[in-house]
């Protein structure tokens, strides 16, 4: 059952809720203008792309979901990965960062190979490895969540590993990619982030 507030308690409990509403207003706008005022596109964001126009970028806003795209030879290269936390890193601690990715080829026909990968530091020209590669009949069976995803990539023979890495290079998956999916997966998260204070900013104003 409701009690209904004496006009003191109810225009004391409006005032608390307007302080309330005024503090996450000035937090919310004060935090979008820091923001702001430090958000910097990495180089790697700018320059990857126009270098290599083959590839064709989604990115849509509200989303966590990043996806590279281009033809080739009569197969579609789709390369897939998520924003992640930038790394805040001591003076002497080193950096390891690590993206997780997929590469999914498709024929014509649907059959698909997916391959599901994760950046590297750099190691005599490898920025990535292969936890498993994935074989599809269909792109519907590739889309699959509960769909076998291989067995383990380091269980394989080494020649099958390396005939893997060098299909892998010669479909576009180079040092230079991992730079970009590594870059543009905090730079995403970083977007977003002020995307979402600009809305709570609006909503508290409106």
């Amino acid at each position: 059952r409701r009690v209904a507030l004496r006009p003191a308690a109810a225009a004391a409990h409006r005032a608390a809720g307007s302080q309330a509403f005024a503090k996450l207003t000035k937090v919310a706008s004060e935090e979008l203008k820091y923001e702001q005022e430090q958000y910097q596109t990495p180089p790697i964001s700018q320059t990857y792309l126009k270098e290599n126009p083959e590839w064709k970028l989604d990115n849509p806003e509200g989303t966590v979901t990043l996806t590279l795209t281009k033809e080739t030879e009569g197969k579609t290269i789709k390369v897939q990965w998520q924003l992640t936390e930038p790394t805040d890193m001591g003076e002497d601690e080193e950096e390891d960062v690590s993206t997780e990715f997929t590469v999914a080829i498709s024929k014509a026909t649907g059959q698909t190979l997916t391959f599901f990968c994760s950046t590297i530091p750099q190691e005599e020209n490898q920025r990535y490895m292969i936890g498993s590669v994935g074989c599809y009949r269909t792109k519907e069976e590739a889309a699959n969540p509960m769909a076998y995803s291989g067995p383990e990539f380091e269980d394989l023979d080494e020649q099958v590993q390396e005939s893997f890495d060098e299909f892998l290079a010669d479909h576009g998956v180079t040092p230079m990619l991992c730079d970009f999916i590594e870059a543009s997966a905090t730079d995403k998260e970083q977007s977003e982030y002020i995307r979402w204070l600009e809305q709570v900013k609006s909503f508290t104003q409106a």
